[in-house]
């Protein structure tokens, strides 16, 4: 049925197609569920077909391909990247006890219902980042110049040579 639409309109996949998927970003005012769909909805719509006119490795697929938990998993991973590059590392911070034993496409259904608390945290913590490196560049230490040494007790007794630590001095 999509093969008979796609060639009707001139929508034909092309192994190049699959290249646009790179093009796909977060856009303004869209919300993380409708920029998911859009990920899920071209990588569908680039599955290959059986006997399509695209070949992998030399071979046109007799069935249709099927989105494998692996793409799926994929799929979440650039959405949670497209939406902030630190949420990824964040999801594996918080839900690193269920990923030992689910998928990230399985998880992806509670993932969605608390992304806001999670952008929350991605930009609380970019915020006390900035704070940080803010601070410590508007601290400015001196470094220690012309700094004597002297040996407090060679220079008391009044010996001409005192420029030497205590730790290292020769009173005999």
């Amino acid at each position: 049925m999509w093969q008979a639409i796609r060639l009707h309109f001139g929508f034909q996949s092309t192994g190049g197609h699959f290249l646009e998927f790179d093009t796909i970003k977060l856009e303004h005012g869209e919300r993380p569920e409708d920029l998911f769909q859009r990920l899920s909805s071209f990588v569908d719509d680039n599955l290959l077909q059986g006997g399509g006119s695209i070949s992998h490795h030399g071979t046109t697929p007799d069935d249709d391909d099927e989105a494998t938990p692996t793409v799926e998993n994929f799929i979440v991973l650039t959405w949670l990247r497209l939406i902030h590059q630190n949420l990824p590392a964040l999801v594996k911070q918080k839900y690193g006890t269920e990923l030992s034993s689910r998928t990230l496409a399985s998880l992806k259904p509670e993932i969605s219902l608390v992304i806001d608390s999670l952008l929350d945290e991605v930009h609380a913590v970019a915020e006390a980042n900035v704070l940080r490196s803010s601070f410590k560049q508007s601290v400015h230490i001196q470094p220690r110049q012309n700094v004597k040494v002297t040996c407090p007790l060679c220079k008391q007794a009044g010996r001409p040579r005192y420029n030497h630590y205590l730790s290292k001095c020769n009173i005999n």
